[in-house]
């Protein structure tokens, strides 16, 4: 751990950018986890202790059309146990992965933030003293850590493929003509739009967009 925090402070302090995953990993679900503080908190200790200066943070959200694991997540579903990722089986997997088409991939970028405004702000708002005992150093690190998600929820699209699937399960039916998948697609859409969420742009119809999107599922 020690070694751990001195690596992250050189990277710091030699200014160069940091990506991390502030999720730890790829949720199962399609779902925001919660923050995973461990980076998070030897920034804001490297900081708080003056060893570096400010920054700024940038939440960035990436997503994809299609699950490159989608048959085990299925499965994890259902209630089998994970699989350990293994170097033989990345390599194994790899030759067919690449040749498979997922889909576009969408990448927003979030609003950037100042570290130390943001620390300022948090004191100002609690009046806490400038010297922030431990457990008021705890909560800083949480509440920072839930703002970035908080930042990376805001900037998700509404990909189709949920959609569709949103259409699918709340059909009190068994099926769905394509025609009416994509009337229902259409006005799902533009409720999504009409809240403020952001969809993604594409030069298709609705029954294209449909289509396309039942084919990848």
């Amino acid at each position: 751990k020690a070694v751990f925090h001195e690596y992250l402070m050189s990277i710091l302090e030699e200014g160069h950018t940091l990506e991390f995953f502030i999720e730890g990993g790829r949720s199962r679900s399609g779902k925001l986890l919660r923050p995973k503080m461990g980076i998070l908190t030897g920034i804001v200790d490297g900081f708080l202790a003056g060893r570096v200066g400010d920054m700024n943070l940038c939440p960035v959200c990436v997503q994809y059309e299609t699950v490159v694991e989608v048959e085990s997540y299925s499965n994890e579903l259902l209630g089998a146990r994970k699989q350990k990722e293994t170097l033989t089986g990345v390599l194994t997997a790899a030759t067919s992965v690449l040749r498979l088409n997922f889909g576009s991939i969408h990448v927003r970028f979030a609003q950037p933030f100042s570290l130390e405004e943001y620390i300022q702000s948090f004191i100002a708002e609690r009046s806490l003293p400038k010297k922030l005992d431990e457990a008021d150093q705890r909560r800083l690190i949480s509440t920072l850590g839930y703002k970035v998600v908080y930042e990376l929820n805001r900037n998700l699209v509404a990909m189709p493929a949920a959609m569709v699937a949103a259409v699918l399960l709340a059909h009190p039916g068994r099926a769905l003509t394509l025609d009416r998948l994509a009337r229902w697609y259409k006005w799902l859409e533009e409720e999504v739009s009409a809240r403020g969420a952001p969809i993604p742009a594409y030069p298709h119809s609705a029954l294209d967009m449909v289509h396309r999107t039942v084919k990848k599922l």
